[in-house]
């Protein structure tokens, strides 16, 4: 390592295994085939529009709308409250209490019509009748069409051993020392960065690394259901170059492998990008 680099190491390893096409290996030839980045790219494009969408979606919930107090308090365990919490309930206090009496002043009155309206002994007779045939219709169509593995269910059950352990450990233990504000801006500000890097392709790399360590968490959290398991699929994906089809990644990377391989630190501990005489 101290002649060579780690570097050298990881381009022989390259050559052995991924870059022999005549199969002398003892895995043949099964990882030698390659697949032009140009194939994936609009898998890539998607993949960072999801994630710049899962954030703009989160501002549009009031993620960043601190007055209203926390929006992501459901990710921690019962009784645990987030650092500034009580200060943001104070604030947002009077702001929504005139809105809230006048909206169930609004809905008592609404109650009082729709009571008095449905009144009638035809109506209840209508109602259990539409009752019978909605539960004779859905008890049907759940042994005729009833799903083998329902997808959309999370991978790990929020109140499960899994999810709790994280919960507690991790959530409770520390994000819940970090003012909630801090915490949903951070959220929000890693998704939609790691949206437009992974769409531009600019470090894509990196972009990728970052999208699996989030689905890591949500999943470890109980909020990833198995059909959002694409998400980590399609970044180890982007992960093999993709960003240089059409992608920043064009110019950037060759930019920053110069500069770091000019550094002293590179030059000290071998660990240069690529051949340093490139």
């Amino acid at each position: 390592l101290n002649i060579a680099g780690v570097n050298q190491v990881w381009e022989y390893l390259k050559h052995e295994f991924l870059d022999m096409t005549t199969g002398r290996t003892f895995i043949g030839g099964f990882v030698s085939h390659k697949v032009r980045a140009y194939w994936p790219l609009l898998l890539r494009m998607w993949l960072g529009l999801m994630w710049v969408m899962e954030g703009v979606n989160k501002i549009g919930e009031g993620w960043l709308k601190f007055s209203l107090g926390s929006k992501s308090g459901w990710m921690f365990s019962a009784g645990v409250v987030q650092k500034g919490i009580a200060d943001a309930a104070s604030a947002a206090s009077g702001e929504w209490a005139a809105d809230a009496t006048a909206a169930a002043s609004g809905a008592v009155e609404a109650a009082a019509e729709a009571v008095t309206a449905a009144s009638g002994e035809w109506a209840a007779d209508a109602a259990t009748a539409a009752s019978g045939a909605a539960e004779a219709v859905a008890e049907g169509a759940g042994k005729a069409l009833g799903k083998v593995w329902d997808l959309t269910k999370p991978i790990f059950d929020f109140n499960g051993p899994v999810s709790t352990w994280f919960r507690t450990t991790f959530m409770d233990g520390m994000f819940a020392h970090l003012h909630f504000a801090v915490f949903q801006t951070m959220i929000v500000v890693m998704e939609i960065l790691i949206g437009l890097a992974l769409f531009g392709g600019c470090f894509t790399w990196l972009a990728a690394v970052a999208s699996i360590g989030m689905c890591i968490v949500f999943t470890l959290s109980g909020m990833f259901a198995w059909d959002q398991l694409w998400f980590v699929f399609a970044a180890i994906l982007c992960m093999g170059g993709l960003g240089r089809a059409f992608g920043l990644d064009y110019w950037v990377v060759p930019f920053f492998k110069r500069w770091w391989n000019g550094t002293k630190f590179a030059r000290k501990t071998y660990l240069y990008a690529d051949d340093p005489t490139k």
